[in-house]
């Protein structure tokens, strides 16, 4: 809720007996001030009793306050003796207030926009005309069918997961490559370094993956070890020894220019 310039605002107080609480008329009349952002103003706040302990206080806002002013209505009263007061109301500024707001008009429809554009404007029944028949002959040039024949016949009649499919086997003009390729990488094995597991710290000769799992001792020996990340990517080395420790597989192999760090990568070749 907003109160606007020039507003009258008249707002409902009570009195009462300090010790009692029964309601009781202040000794005289009580005093009215209209606070502004935090500070007293000088506008006269007229108060009124209505009935015994009940009165009202009347202020019109000034003319002047401005959108987002804080108002506040201060009463001082005196009952038995006893003076006292009190804050009882307060309210922002705003030059609009909802009830101001005119309700917005009802769209126009569509047969009523092209009504006034055929009265008003350029005739929407132009472009009722085909696009063909606005084309200049001049500057249009038809597509080149062959070309566009070729194009599509060298594309497959079917995607493979979204995309072109392709494999090895048809760059080298051989499908069978496709095939080799395919079972040789099948058997090449990824291995991350773990160095939690049984306490185990990797040295330039030992080191133990926990994505390798396999139960058979020297399973890998022989093999290489390919490292695909951290500092020795690109290293090879020779599986001397391999067993499962821990739940996690453990390999001794050729030396190597330091020790890998946990999470490194390699693969099994």
């Amino acid at each position: 809720m907003s109160v606007k310039p020039s507003q009258s605002v008249t707002v409902q107080f009570t009195t009462r007996h300090p010790y009692s609480g029964a309601a009781t008329n202040a000794d005289s009349t009580p005093s009215g001030t209209l606070i502004k952002n935090g500070t007293d103003q000088g506008d006269t706040v007229t108060v009124t009793n209505v009935s015994t302990g009940v009165y009202k206080a009347a202020v019109t806002i000034p003319s002047g306050a401005a959108a987002g002013d804080l108002l506040a209505l201060r009463i001082a009263a005196t009952v038995a003796s006893v003076a006292d007061n009190a804050v009882i109301w307060h309210d922002l500024v705003d030059t609009k207030r909802l009830a101001d707001l005119n309700d917005a008009a009802a769209a126009p429809s569509a047969s009523a926009i092209r009504t006034e554009m055929d009265s008003n404007s350029s005739k929407l029944a132009n472009l009722d005309a085909t696009v063909s028949s606005r084309l200049a002959s001049a500057g249009y040039t038809a597509p080149n069918n062959a070309a566009v024949a070729d194009v599509q016949s060298r594309l497959p009649a079917a995607l493979v997961g979204g995309r072109i499919d392709a494999n090895v086997g048809a760059i080298d003009s051989h499908a069978s490559a496709a095939v080799r390729l395919a079972l040789s990488a099948g058997q090449m094995i990824p291995a991350t370094v773990d160095t939690t597991t049984n306490g185990f710290t990797p040295t330039t000769t030992q080191f133990q993956a926990d994505d390798v799992t396999e139960a058979t001792a020297d399973h890998y020996k022989g093999r290489l070890v390919l490292w695909t990340g951290g500092l020795l990517a690109g290293q090879v080395a020779q599986i001397e020894a391999y067993a499962l420790v821990g739940g996690i597989g453990q390999f001794t192999v050729s030396t190597i220019t330091g020790p890998p760090a946990n999470n490194d990568t390699c693969i099994i070749i």
